[in-house]
């Protein structure tokens, strides 16, 4: 990993804001090519990007550089907030579906 990302990552983790700005602008077009192979929904994506930023700065300070690679380490959260937002998805279709399944037969109880 090279010295200029490594100096932005502890920037983030003592909470700079302008190293927060950084990491964005370093990682961004790397993240929306990632998620442009999973993600079709312009809107969703920016939701994804957006709570995937959100988790990164949150978690910043688990991140370990001799451990792993950042672009692992974040592509990981990327995909994890997809299949969350997926998750979500199929919950509300679940009980949608289960609301009109309700309301049919509770039209034929007699």
């Amino acid at each position: 990993m090279n010295s200029e990302l490594l100096y932005i990552i502890e920037g983030c983790k003592k909470g700079n804001r302008d190293a927060q700005k950084d990491l964005y602008f370093h990682s961004i077009t790397r993240m929306k090519s990632v998620l442009s192979r999973y993600c079709n929904e312009l809107n969703d994506a920016k939701d994804i990007v957006q709570s995937t930023y959100l988790v990164i700065y949150e978690k910043i300070h688990q991140f370990d550089a001799q451990k792993g690679d950042f672009n692992a380490w974040s592509n990981r959260i990327l995909i994890n907030e997809y299949f969350q937002l997926l998750r979500k998805r199929k919950k509300i279709i679940d009980l949608q579906e289960g609301l009109i399944e309700d309301n049919l037969q509770n039209q034929f109880d007699w």
